[in-house]
């Protein structure tokens, strides 16, 4: 299955069954560098929090109480989204305006397709990369601590999450692609309106 320029689709995080985040974005490309997607600053942003506040940052999945979904808004950036196949990582060009902002890079699981959008597994772990290639690391503290836990990542997948993310970093480092300079000038198409998330974005499982 691939999905065509324009078409809105939904970008999903999981935990097991349970949607745990969830962006409408645009699709910009879909070919052999990987699925490219557009979240403008502004677009639908689904959160899973629980009666407290609490989202997963906060807490393990099953230590939040009465969690639900939580619509608010993708804000302070727009965001150029690049998932190549099979890969651990996405990487996010970040746009404050017109003005290129840096790079930021999430670490999960390989994107599986579906006929509303893809669904991936977030590993925690992030680079932040400012436009002069500066690297720093995020949220290494909720990373850590969910090692071992039975719904994240074992001590060996951790080794294998922290290694993707140090070669990513170098990738940065060096300036070689997706941190060359490609997409820094990337401008949406102004065909395209403000995307809204998908019916069936809230299903937990979908075919393809």
């Amino acid at each position: 299955m691939s999905f065509r320029p324009g078409q809105v689709i939904a970008r999903r995080y999981h935990k097991r069954d349970f949607i745990t985040w969830v962006q409408a974005a645009v699709v910009v490309a879909d070919n052999d560098d990987g699925l490219l997607l557009w979240e403008p600053c502004g677009g639908p942003l689904v959160h899973y929090r629980d009666s407290a506040g609490r989202s997963l940052k906060d807490a393990p999945i099953d230590e939040l109480v009465a969690a639900a979904h939580v619509h608010t808004s993708f804000q302070r950036y727009s965001a150029l989204m690049l998932h190549p196949a099979g890969a651990n990582y996405s990487v996010w060009w970040l746009f404050a305006g017109d003005r290129f902002a840096g790079w930021y890079v999430n670490l999960e699981a390989p994107f599986e397709r579906h006929a509303v959008g893809i669904d991936t597994t977030d590993h925690a772990l992030d680079l932040e990369i400012d436009p002069q290639r500066h690297v720093s690391w995020k949220d290494e503290a909720e990373f850590v601590a969910r090692i071992g836990h039975p719904w994240y990542w074992d001590a060996a997948e951790a080794t294998t999450i922290r290694a993707t993310a140090e070669r990513v970093a170098a990738l940065a480092a060096a300036g070689t692609y997706p941190f060359d300079g490609t997409h820094c000038d990337f401008r949406p198409d102004p065909a395209w309106s403000m995307p809204e998330l998908p019916d069936g974005w809230n299903q937990r499982r979908l075919a393809e």
